[in-house]
């Protein structure tokens, strides 16, 4: 799965409690920066 090959689930099980309270938007936007922080690109 893309999320746990590129450490996405890894990032938003650390950071839930922030991540909850923001925009569906700025989570994605949170996301993709660490997916491609960590060889992703499909964001």
């Amino acid at each position: 799965m893309y999320l746990r090959q590129y450490k996405g689930i890894d990032f938003l099980h650390e950071f839930y409690d922030v991540e909850h309270t923001l925009s569906f938007d700025d989570t994605m936007d949170d996301l993709s920066i660490i997916c491609r922080k960590n060889g992703g690109t499909v964001f």
